[in-house]
């Protein structure tokens, strides 16, 4: 299996995730702008990990549209595979917040959900990421990017 998914790619694209119904509420022009600015991008499905040099699975549900060079059906049911694989709780950590936590991961290999189990409590996020390095200035934070119509 691991040598199977080397070989393969994946199209990434918000297009698929919540970003398009958002901007679709701001208008036709707004979603208009942002497709043609935001084109879908191709990544490896197995991709190394520049800091710590180990390999990690590259899809996601909310970005991942479909895995390239493959039958269609072939293809929607390995992507199928990998997301529920993912999900299996070995591979889980849960946090368990208190008062001036802090949780940090790298981004680059964490698939990440924010459960909603901290009512009647309010909790307040600060988020920082960092870019890798050698990234094009035009690909990093293009999820703000998308939502801002900024086009840079």
């Amino acid at each position: 299996m691991q040598a199977y998914l080397e070989g393969l790619s994946a199209v990434h694209t918000w297009e698929v995730s919540g970003f398009r119904e958002a901007l679709g509420r701001r208008g036709d022009d707004a979603l208009i702008a942002a497709i043609k600015a935001f084109k879908p991008v191709t990544h490896p499905v197995v991709r190394t990990n520049p800091g710590s040099g180990r390999k990690c699975l590259f899809v996601n549900a909310d970005f991942t549209r479909n895995i390239v060079g493959i039958d269609r059906h072939e293809a929607r049911s390995m992507l199928n595979f990998l997301l529920d694989w993912m999900q299996k709780p070995e591979f889980m950590v849960h946090h368990q917040w208190e008062a001036g936590g802090i949780a940090v991961w790298d981004n680059r290999s964490t698939q990440h959900y924010a459960l909603a189990d901290y009512w009647p409590h309010q909790r307040v996020n600060q988020r920082v990421t960092f870019d890798e390095p050698g990234t094009p200035t035009a690909t990093v934070n293009v999820n703000q990017q998308v939502l801002q119509g900024d086009k840079r």
